[in-house]
């Protein structure tokens, strides 16, 4: 299709998809993480061949998860998708993996219900053969909301590997990861800039990347100085519609208004 006369020379913005980057040299280590990667890297090591993987929102969970699940040669599976039926295709299987096994308790009782047999099931057959099974969620295993309490009282008595807080390091490479996913060139003043204004999180981070993707989208520009920074944060600083549970909580000193719920939404798991 040949464009208009009135949009000759003129290039439209393009917002392209991040960029699915989850091999192992694309893991950004730190202390945060070091000792949790290390172990669930090891599948030798995991004690009874099991292991739960933890730590917050977009701390590189599912990450890890898939370097792990590639090293098996298997395919992660999503936790509220299992059956006993997709279970069996683990049969034999070296290892398996289960993400974010909290979200279970999200579907109809029904289907939480074959979900839960699903993954005691999983549970029982890679122990009956051998095999390596890790699972993945938010929060202690002990305080998962799992409504079988045969299977509760397996995954609660699991060992775990924690993905903790980020420090300064790791959060400036998560923030330069997601920009660089996104074609985006963050001059340092940017980042020092977001990083003294967001929560001290992982999914803030890619909130934020992805509030100065729009902002950068719209500008036409890839190369982020702190000027769009600043316009893509303020962007993210309306407040939430009030609710009779509002002003329960108080912001973290110096953080931008909203980052917190668009935080949260970033990502689950």
């Amino acid at each position: 299709m040949t464009a208009g006369r009135g949009n000759a020379g003129r290039q439209l913005p393009l917002s392209m998809p991040p960029l699915d980057r989850h091999g192992a040299s694309d893991f950004l280590r730190s202390p945060a993480n070091e000792a949790a990667a290390a172990l669930v890297l090891a599948p030798e090591r995991w004690p009874s061949g099991r292991l739960a993987l933890t730590g917050p929102a977009g701390a590189g969970k599912t990450h890890l998860a898939r370097i792990a699940a590639s090293v098996g040669d298997v395919v992660p599976v999503a936790a509220r998708a299992l059956t006993t039926a997709t279970a069996e295709r683990y049969a034999d299987a070296r290892l398996a993996v289960v993400e974010d096994v909290p979200a279970m308790a999200d579907p109809p009782a029904l289907e939480r219900r074959e979900a839960e047999e699903g993954l005691f099931h999983l549970y029982n057959l890679m122990a009956e053969r051998g095999g390596r099974l890790l699972v993945t969620g938010r929060g202690a295993p002990v305080q998962w909301p799992i409504a079988m309490p045969d299977l509760a009282s397996r995954l609660g008595s699991l060992t775990v590997a924690r993905i903790g807080v980020p420090d300064d390091a790791l959060l400036s490479a998560v923030l330069l990861k997601h920009g660089a996913d996104r074609g985006l060139d963050l001059a340092p003043a940017a980042v020092t800039y977001v990083l003294c204004r967001i929560e001290r999180s992982f999914a803030a981070a890619a909130t934020a990347a992805a509030a100065i993707d729009r902002v950068a989208t719209r500008r036409r520009r890839r190369k982020v100085t702190q000027q769009l920074a600043t316009e893509a944060l303020a962007s993210l600083a309306e407040p939430e519609p009030e609710t009779e549970d509002a002003g329960s909580g108080a912001a973290q000193p110096g953080a931008q208004p909203g980052l917190g719920a668009d935080a949260e939404r970033a990502e689950r798991t």
